[in-house]
């Protein structure tokens, strides 16, 4: 069954509001792309909606909950990498000495 226009909108308009409410973890330019993203992942899931177990706007408020969840978290992640670790002293050399 495919997103009725009502339900695709409130999607957007939810994504939107989610995405601002991020503040400074997501950043101004990465805004379009994050909603992008919340959006996709409502369109790929949409096949799992069942209206006896949920309203669709119920629906797609757990689908983008969950999805923005995973990309703050997968964000935080990847900043916290122990492979991306550089010794300190590595980057000694370029100081002038005091």
């Amino acid at each position: 069954m495919p997103i009725d226009p009502v339900t695709l909108k409130f999607a957007r308009r939810l994504a939107r509001i989610k995405v601002r409410r991020c503040g400074p973890l997501i950043l101004r330019a990465d805004r379009e792309d994050v909603e992008q993203e919340l959006l996709l992942e409502v369109a790929v899931r949409w096949t799992r909606f069942d209206p006896r177990r949920a309203t669709s706007e119920a629906f797609v408020e757990r689908v983008i909950r969950d999805k923005l969840r995973n990309i703050l978290r997968d964000r935080n992640r990847a900043k916290r990498d122990w492979r991306r670790e550089q010794p300190l002293d590595r980057h000694a050399h370029d100081r002038p000495d005091p």
